[in-house]
């Protein structure tokens, strides 16, 4: 990833896998991970998410009978530092433990899909709050990401996050409880000029919550042939303009190979694990990249 040219990472720091049951803390998993990161001096974006599907984590179980992965953590509307409050002292302890290796943390990931937040507008906007409670009184110099929104899809539970969020008690003196916006950014194979994040910026969270700094945390492209052809040439133009736009100092924290005839990308190019075409996300199409670019505005 290094030698691609990539100065983050970024790694999902799953409560499932840190915390297993309600007296379990592994953190050791991350400690490799972690290791060859700073030896490589490649940073990481920690990505708080998916609990447990079990009573002890959850208000609401998720049903993935209905396409829902993540459940609803139990206990969100009590202060973060309340036991019972279970995301938010397991947000704390995640912090409070890597703090040292870790500055930047987005918390959940994709909130308007129904997949990843089954709750209410309300019910997110309080999983925010703690959360970015429980990362400041862990560490108070920590950058506080709102999990990526994905681009323009579900335009009404994007609204309705953003509203929520601004509604939340003391939200304009603690910045919105979080300092920056993460947004995903795929096309699903629509080729358009049109400039969503300036549009979804001014619609839906500039007007509630100002003028965030926005990072690009997904980004990704659909292709059909392994090599960029002239005719996609437009598309992959279209999709890396918000890191030219938002001023992007990164590139794909890794890729991988969609098989293992494909060869490696050439290192020396500016974008080679970017373009190099993944499975990605459970689609049936093939994306020039699944893993994360930040970009930042």
């Amino acid at each position: 990833a290094r030698n691609a040219g990539a100065s983050y990472n970024r790694t999902i720091f799953n409560m499932f896998m840190l915390k297993p049951d309600s007296t379990a803390w592994t953190p050791a998993l991350y400690d490799s991970e972690l290791s060859i990161a700073a030896a490589n001096q490649v940073r990481v974006l920690g990505v708080l998410g998916h609990p447990p599907n079990e009573a002890w984590a959850c208000d609401r179980l998720a049903n993935p009978a209905a396409g829902e992965w993540w459940c609803v953590p139990r206990g969100l509307f009590l202060p973060w530092d309340d036991p019972q409050n279970v995301w938010a002292q397991f947000v704390h302890q995640t912090v409070q433990y890597f703090k040292d290796r870790v500055h930047e943390w987005e918390v959940w990931n994709e909130p308007n899909l129904t997949e990843f937040w089954s709750g209410s507008a309300a019910e997110f906007a309080q999983l925010v709050r703690v959360s970015y409670e429980a990362i400041k009184a862990a560490d108070p110099t920590a950058t506080v990401v709102l999990g990526g929104i994905l681009r323009g899809v579900n335009a009404s539970r994007t609204d309705a996050i953003f509203a929520a969020i601004a509604a939340l008690p003391n939200a304009a003196a603690n910045q919105y409880y979080f300092d920056v916006l993460g947004y995903h950014s795929y096309d699903d194979g629509v080729c358009t000029t049109f400039d969503t994040i300036e549009h979804m910026k001014q619609v839906y969270w500039q007007p509630r919550v100002g003028n965030k700094p926005i990072w690009i945390t997904e980004v990704g492209i659909a292709v059909t042939n392994t090599v960029i052809t002239p005719a996609c040439e437009p598309l992959v133009t279209h999709i890396f303009e918000p890191l030219t736009t938002y001023r992007s100092p990164f590139r794909t924290a890794s890729h991988r190979r969609a098989a293992a005839s494909e060869p490696e990308p050439d290192s020396d190019s500016e974008n080679a694990a970017v373009i190099s075409p993944v499975a990605s996300r459970g689609r049936n199409r093939r994306f020039c990249s699944s893993v994360p670019a930040i970009a930042m505005g």
